[in-house]
């Protein structure tokens, strides 16, 4: 069985849309990432994700993280239909995978840390 770790309010997400999405049964265990003494940075997680980060997945054994890869790998492995079947589909694929991850992303973040984290008048950035 699949067991996604990770905080519904992180990346792991991604990962957990993705699962319904297409149907893959799965465990979700929450693992905080944002506090003191966050369960990311204990012994037990590290061992699954060297970089201390969610999400990660542990699918029969084989241990992933990253939640792009993780979703690609996932939508391949269980041939759903979200996975491209041609070379060019693929490259379209990673092309607006990346594209998302390294330019969209963020900004995005940028704009949701102004809005949820830092006091009116105290954003990194103008205007968020």
């Amino acid at each position: 069985m699949l067991t996604i770790y990770g905080a519904p309010h992180s990346r792991a997400f991604r990962v957990i849309w993705l699962a319904n999405e297409i149907g893959i049964p799965y465990e979700h265990v929450p693992v905080t990432f944002s506090v003191p003494n966050a369960q990311c940075k204990e012994p037990w997680y590290i061992a699954l994700n060297p970089n201390g980060l969610v999400p990660s997945i542990d699918d029969n054994g084989f241990v992933m993280w990253e939640s792009a890869a993780i979703n690609l790998y996932l939508a391949e492995t269980h041939l759903s239909s979200l996975y491209p079947s041609t070379p060019q589909d693929r490259g379209r694929m990673l092309q607006w995978t990346f594209f998302v991850t390294n330019e969209v992303e963020p900004a995005l973040i940028t704009i949701f840390r102004n809005r949820v984290f830092f006091p009116p008048g105290t954003a990194e950035c103008d205007p968020c």
